[in-house]
């Protein structure tokens, strides 16, 4: 058996149509069904690169066809120079003829350029990669090693033969500063647009910003400190079964909380909406939290729960106090922990100060005395937990502790063997966080505009 597979250019204009042969596979007809019918993967890899080819170079020739002439008398211009221009797409690289012309129309005497020549493809792809084909590298590296991305391109794709790990990264890297610049742009028109005069009136249902911190480790000591802390964030609407994260690893920055402004207003969320943040109150979250048009914050319910159970643990351990008076010390501790879920405070605090009276823990570096402190600290955040539990509203951020685990562990960590750049790390943030969105696709539809003719022309031949 004998199949050829080829493909026909229609003409326009003076053009004449033409076929090409794109390939021939051949079988033979005594062959075993139990070995595979139909097409292998090596054989389609080399049929749609050929076909490739052939689509890019008529693509090409019409190109210059259209755009290598003169401004002003539409007379073709002197050709000075002709090289070939790598191209690198999903089936593989082009080699595409780029030519060199002159910029001096030899009829009219009009310069169509700055320079004495021009040379039109290379000035219109600016970048030589396509950009499926840079999707696809950032959509697959956002979700596992550089490595492993450029191992699975290679086995699915024939553009990925000769396409190496450091390729990947460098061009996820490059995605990753693109969405960074927006990112700031948007920070700082958030800026702009949330001055106290610009606050409409509160409107829809109230949402929750939880936030909270990662860690990974960096490539060499940055200021002292061998651990990059990266923030995360994950929205909660109510009646809403997608959420968002965003996450960021740009080192310590006072506005913060507008990025994190930016950020809702990306997905939807305007000054109008109710937001109240959820976090556990740490120094390395602090500026990420203060937001300008958030309504209220909360101190998450989780850390405190965490920090009554350890003290609750370091009471079975005291010294020198008999089992009648730990069993009062922990009655104590669930009293001042239940007063505290009621929104009192104020009672709290008394029972846990009485508490280190009678275990004679002075100071704050003992199990009652960081918990004093921490409450202390956060006073004003802490509100009727029972409250707002009845009202079904969130009381902790969980749901950023799972935003962390999933955003930065399962990628970025790897058992603790992965090393980061903080720059590095942010530009994968940035890829990972509008993969996981699902903003990717549109990001890159927005960045370069599909052509729609082709896919209707195709719609329609195969309809009729």
């Amino acid at each position: 058996m004998r199949v050829s597979v080829q493909a026909c250019i229609e003409g326009e204009g003076e053009r004449p149509s033409r076929i090409i042969t794109v390939g021939v596979i051949e079988r033979d007809d005594e062959f075993a069904p139990s070995s595979g019918l139909g097409l292998f993967m090596s054989e389609t890899k080399a049929l749609l690169k050929q076909l490739q080819t052939v689509f890019v170079d008529e693509q090409v020739d019409r190109f210059f066809d259209v755009s290598a002439h003169c401004l002003s008398c539409q007379t073709p211009l002197g050709i000075k120079d002709t090289k070939r221009l790598v191209y690198r797409t999903v089936f593989g690289k082009a080699s595409l003829r780029s030519s060199l012309y002159y910029s001096v129309c030899s009829t009219c005497g009009f310069c169509s350029g700055d320079k004495s020549t021009v040379s039109p493809l290379s000035h219109a792809l600016a970048e030589r990669v396509h950009p499926q084909w840079t999707w696809l590298q950032c959509r697959y590296a956002s979700v596992m090693s550089y490595r492993l991305a450029q191992i699975y391109l290679r086995d699915a794709f024939a553009g990925g033969t000769e396409l190496p790990s450091s390729s990947v990264k460098a061009n996820v890297r490059a995605v990753g500063e693109r969405l960074e610049k927006e990112a700031q742009r948007a920070k700082w028109a958030a800026a702009k647009a949330t001055a106290p005069r610009n606050r409409p009136a509160l409107t829809g249902l109230p949402v929750s910003l939880q936030i909270d911190a990662g860690y990974i480790k960096a490539t060499r000591p940055l200021e002292g400190n061998r651990w990059i802390p990266v923030v995360v964030s994950k929205i909660f609407r109510p009646a809403t079964p997608h959420t968002h994260a965003h996450a960021y690893a740009s080192g310590p920055d006072p506005r913060q909380g507008l990025r994190q402004q930016a950020f809702l207003q990306s997905i939807g969320i305007g000054p109008e909406v109710p937001v109240t943040v959820l976090c556990d109150g740490g120094d390395d979250i602090g500026f990420a939290c203060k937001l300008p048009w958030a309504t209220a914050r909360v101190l998450d319910w989780f850390h405190i729960g965490m920090k009554f159970e350890h003290l609750l643990m370091s009471l079975q351990g005291l010294q020198g106090a008999d089992p009648y008076a730990k069993d009062d010390m922990r009655r104590c501790v669930i009293r001042a922990k239940w007063l505290l879920w009621h929104g009192q405070q104020g009672r709290c605090l008394e029972r846990l100060e009485a508490l280190r009276r009678d275990t004679g823990w002075a100071g704050p570096r003992n199990p009652s005395g960081r918990l004093v402190r921490y409450l202390r600290g956060c006073s004003k955040y802490l509100v009727n937990y029972q409250q707002r539990r009845a009202q079904g509203l969130p009381i902790s951020s969980a749901g950023a502790e799972s935003a962390v685990d999933y955003v930065v562990g399962q990628r970025m960590k790897r058992n603790g063997h992965m090393r980061w750049t903080r720059e590095g790390a942010n530009a994968l943030l940035q890829v990972r966080c509008a993969a996981l969105n699902g903003h990717d696709i549109g990001n890159f539809k927005r960045w370069y505009p599909p052509n729609g003719g082709v896919v209707r022309e195709v719609a329609a031949a195969t309809t009729s």
